[in-house]
């Protein structure tokens, strides 16, 4: 046998017996209840569907998408509201693209939502219950169970139980070229713009109770 037929009749074999490489197994956090319409990245979405870390979940008109994780976590997005879902370690990330969300986080740093450049996550180590709505130029939290924090570029704000806090955004004309302006919080307080009390800005963001289910219990109580 010739050196090349043997070399070529040996790379066969190898590439025959060999075991094959174990492809990357995407990463669960958990599974969907749907009211309505709901897609995942961009396909039409059935009820009781996992989730995996990098899918983006879109709502239609008049619909819901409630998704259970690990731990107790609940990430709820009302209609016509869109977000993808991330895990990092024991973290998911959850990009707020449109519309709004609903968080029920059992620890401080389980789920955190990032929305036109700010992060918004539970102050208390036991966690809390959280809504944040994105709007083109402004993002508003109303912390529904426990404080909430929101976390700028330049500094953090404390979002109290019970209050809903405004960020009014400004276009940042040095953001990176091609990358179109950037968001970053307007001079001045930059914050509380709006400081409210269950109403005004609430009524905007409202995600039922019931969409929550039981979750809209205390996170400390379980």
């Amino acid at each position: 046998m010739q050196p090349r037929a043997f070399l070529a009749t040996g790379v066969a074999l190898l590439l025959a017996y060999a075991p094959a490489a174990p492809g990357a197994t995407p990463t669960v956090l958990g599974k969907v209840s749907i009211q309505g319409t709901a897609e995942v990245n961009g396909r039409p979405m059935p009820a009781g569907a996992t989730v995996f870390s990098g899918d983006r979940i879109a709502t239609r008109n008049q619909a819901s998408a409630s998704v259970a994780l690990a731990g107790g976590h609940h990430v709820v997005l009302p209609e016509l509201s869109a977000a993808q879902l991330d895990r990092t370690g024991q973290q998911v990330r959850v990009a707020l693209e449109r519309g709004a969300l609903a968080v029920v986080s059992r620890a401080s740093e389980s789920v955190v939502v990032h929305a036109n450049g700010l992060r918004v996550q539970p102050a208390g180590k036991r966690g809390g219950i959280y809504q944040v709505a994105v709007e083109k130029n402004a993002v508003v939290v109303f912390s529904r169970q426990g404080d909430a924090e929101v976390h700028a570029s330049d500094r953090s704000y404390l979002v109290p139980a019970g209050k809903v806090l405004r960020f009014e955004l400004a276009e940042n004309p040095q953001g990176p070229a091609g990358a179109g302006a950037s968001h970053a919080l307007s001079p001045g307080v930059k914050a509380a713009i709006v400081l409210a009390v269950l109403g005004g800005i609430a009524a905007a963001i409202a995600i039922p109770l019931a969409l929550l289910g039981d979750e809209a219990a205390s996170p400390s109580s379980r």
